[in-house]
C-alpha cells in the first residue's frame, strides 16, 4: 500500500501497516498529516543529510518517541521507534 495522499499516509502511520510502504507523499503538511501546525520559530532545528529540518514530538499510540521532521513546511520523515506493528514482521521482511 502506497500512500498517494496525505491522509492514506496518516492513516498507514497510525495503523502501523507498512507493507507496500514507498515513501510519502509529496507536499504533505504535519498539520495534514498528523494534526499539528508547523511553527518554524518554535520547533528545534536537526539537520537530515546536509539540509536543515524542523522536528516536533508526537503522540501517537503504538511507537515510542514518534517525531516528524519538516522542511519548507513539507513532511519530509516520519521516526517512530519499536513500532506495534499491525500484523506480523514476516510479511513486512519479505516485502522489504
Amino acid at each position: 500500500m502506497t500512500p498517494k495522499t496525505c491522509e492514506e499516509a496518516k492513516q498507514a502511520i497510525e495503523a502501523r501497516r507498512f507493507v507496500g510502504w514507498r515513501g510519502l507523499p509529496a507536499g504533505c503538511s504535519p498539520n495534514a498529516m498528523f494534526g499539528v501546525k508547523f511553527e518554524a520559530n518554535e520547533w528545534p532545528k536537526r539537520t537530515l543529510g546536509k539540509h536543515e529540518t524542523r522536528w516536533h514530538g508526537l503522540d501517537i499510540p503504538g511507537y515510542y518517541q514518534p517525531t516528524v521532521s519538516v522542511r519548507d513546511g513539507v513532511v519530509v520523515l516520519f521516526d517512530g521507534m519499536n513500532p506495534e506493528l499491525d500484523g506480523d514482521w514476516a510479511p513486512l521482511a519479505a516485502d522489504l
